[in-house]
């Protein structure tokens, strides 16, 4: 990675970044990490970054609306995202205000754009972390020979959500080795941008 120089560079190369795990399998952000409160304690798990919007700061997963980060998001708005890319020596941090979507808009949008054998983990008749006595998936065959239709993953729908997080801070950190560096963005109401600021990494 080249040397930063400019904030503006930097954080139209971070939303590249960002806009480009959202679309590209193999990029490394597409499979950050999400963070929240939940239990008295920071809870921490990887996601499948489904859309990112620069326009609107917008970041978006599905998940199962029964899973206890639902619940935790809606007890806690602030959240918290990480991503690492490694041939590029680039770490971004992200925090913002998330909502849960489950029957609106934005949950029937993303729910038309996935193919069934993404919405199929939404068959289980359980909540994600019930006990169980055996380590089995509740998943039908069909999703694990690929072959599940829209018509099989439509009894998913009732369990369907979408988490959106309105980005407000980035933090960037160049890792490469000899080269670290540092920048921060924080959203300005006023301004209706981010600004921008050189710190130590």
């Amino acid at each position: 990675m080249m040397p930063w120089t400019d904030l503006d560079d930097v954080l139209n190369m971070v939303w590249k970044q960002i806009e480009a795990g959202a679309v590209d399998p193999d990029h490394p952000f597409r499979t950050p990490t999400f963070g929240t409160a939940g239990h008295n304690q920071p809870q921490l798990r990887t996601v499948v970054l489904r859309t990112a919007q620069r326009r609107t700061r917008a970041l978006s997963f599905h998940s199962d609306r029964r899973a206890e980060k639902v619940e935790e998001v809606r007890a806690n708005e602030r959240v918290a995202w990480h991503a690492w890319a490694p041939e590029a020596t680039l770490q971004v941090r992200l925090r913002g205000r998330a909502t849960v979507h489950t029957d609106d808009g934005v949950a029937d949008e993303m729910w038309a754009a996935e193919p069934p054998d993404s919405l199929g983990h939404y068959l289980k008749e359980d909540p994600p972390a019930t006990l169980i006595e055996q380590p089995v998936d509740e998943l039908p065959e069909a999703f694990h020979k690929g072959t599940l239709t829209e018509d099989d993953v439509a009894p998913a729908r009732s369990n369907f959500a979408v988490i959106r997080t309105i980005i407000d801070e980035i933090d960037a950190l160049n890792l490469e080795p000899g080269n670290y560096q540092r920048a921060l963005f924080e959203w300005d109401t006023a301004e209706n941008a981010f600004i921008g600021s050189w710190r130590v990494p």
